[in-house]
């Protein structure tokens, strides 16, 4: 989507390879990888209009995750 090309942009620019997000719109709870980029996405939420919470990963970290637990829509482990 937009804001998580935008998102990947600002961590391109300022070397960043591991970012928390909040307040997301995500629905649902899956992992996307961000189309043309080295980074990885790891999402939950529930309701579209709050609360959902985001993991941006630089492909080089992915491999280090050995387990994702969404616990609620508030709430990822990695």
């Amino acid at each position: 989507t937009g804001k998580s090309m935008e998102l990947v942009d600002i961590m391109i620019r300022r070397r960043v390879s591991f970012a928390c997000i909040q307040e997301s719109k995500w629905t649902s709870e899956k992992t996307q990888e961000i189309e043309d980029t080295d980074f990885k996405l790891y999402y939950s939420g529930k309701d579209r209009h709050r609360n959902g919470v985001g993991i941006l990963i630089a492909k080089g970290l992915v491999k280090n995750v050995v387990a994702v637990i969404r616990k609620w829509d508030r709430i990822i482990l990695v």
